[in-house]
């Protein structure tokens, strides 16, 4: 009888991933919140709190109001709220000196070199005032700092500027130096939603948004506003001297800088994780899915799906190769796919 070496050592290595796979603990998933239904306030001057929220998921959920200018507005847990979500928004009103108002999270599970955040936001204002996201490290979350002075500890950062009542710039911040943002789509009092994807690997990286793969290549970060990809084709540039390898692990949400607390952010249905989305289909549902929804991660370690059994399926992740036994199989447009197969018809 002749034996095939080649299938012999891919059955054995289909059987060390699958054991992977059953046996490693999930360590990534796109962790959400949407901050639940109740209510509340926080507007202690100078101070910090990380029990303001409940039943949250992976990581710190901090909120820090300014030492001085908070004129008795910070944090509002609001419901009802605005039309931008259901049931409880976090409303942050920008202080009136660059002592910032801020809300992060920061030290969630097994933090990575990738990450992305991604939720619901409304901007307002009556008169001037700064609203700014960032993403990096846990100091951005953790410290007491506003987002001016932040570029360092972030990969990217970008803030809404108002004068008079009307957005007056869309800036993103490298080297302690505001660029500005051209075509962002964001506007005033507008139900929108913001996703940042980033990379400080020290190689490129893929993440797939609807049924398409894009490319981050080494300590860039990507901007999406309501769909649509605001950054130049592989990502934006760090924003200060960020490390290359160092994990990213927390983000930040700034509210600073306006008259009479004439400014306010609402953020609600915050999703955010320590791997970038990759989708893969799959022969047992026929559908695409999310890499991080069904507990499996890039390297192929993870939690199995319930209905993933070593009997009836393998597991297989293909880097640039477009699968032809079956139409199905195919993800138009993905550079990287996860292939969940039925053990008999591989690939």
């Amino acid at each position: 009888m002749r034996i095939n070496l080649q299938t012999i050592r891919m059955r054995k290595f289909y059987l060390l991933l699958l054991s992977c796979l059953i046996s490693t603990v999930l360590l990534a998933q796109p962790w959400t919140y949407d901050f639940g239904t109740g209510t509340g306030s926080f507007n202690t001057a100078g101070g910090s709190s990380t029990v303001f929220f409940s039943s949250t998921p992976s990581g710190t959920y901090r909120v820090r109001a300014a030492t001085s200018g908070n004129q008795g507005s910070g944090f509002t847990l609001a419901n009802p709220g605005t039309a931008l979500g259901t049931g409880t928004e976090l409303q942050i009103n920008a202080s009136v000196t660059a002592s910032t108002n801020k809300f992060g999270v920061y030290d969630w599970t097994s933090p990575s070199t990738v990450a992305y955040l991604k939720f619901k936001l409304r901007t307002t204002s009556s008169g001037n005032g700064a609203i700014a996201i960032a993403l990096g490290i846990n100091t951005m979350g953790s410290d007491n700092n506003g987002y001016t002075s932040q570029y360092n500890n972030s990969l990217g950062i970008f803030s809404i500027t108002y004068s008079s009542g009307a957005i007056s710039a869309i800036n993103r911040r490298i080297s302690g130096s505001n660029v500005a943002i051209t075509g962002s789509g964001l506007t005033k009092d507008a139900n929108q939603i913001i996703e940042v994807y980033g990379n400080n690997s020290a190689s490129s990286v893929a993440y797939t948004v609807g049924s398409t793969t894009y490319t981050l290549t080494t300590q860039q970060w990507d901007l999406w506003v309501d769909g649509v990809k605001i950054s130049p084709a592989n990502g934006w540039a760090k924003a200060g001297t960020l490390a290359s390898g160092t994990n990213l692990s927390g983000f930040a949400i700034f509210a600073e800088s306006s008259t009479s607390n004439a400014a306010t952010a609402y953020i609600d249905d915050l999703e955010y994780s320590n791997l970038l989305p990759i989708q893969f289909y799959s022969k047992s549902t026929g559908a695409l899915n999310d890499l991080a929804s069904w507990g499996l991660n890039t390297d192929g370690t993870g939690t199995a799906p319930s209905n993933f059994t070593a009997n009836s399926q393998t597991f297989r992740i293909v880097n640039n190769l477009t699968p032809t036994t079956n139409a199905n199989w195919t993800v138009s447009g993905n550079s990287s796919q996860v292939i969940l197969g039925d053990g008999t018809t591989d690939i």
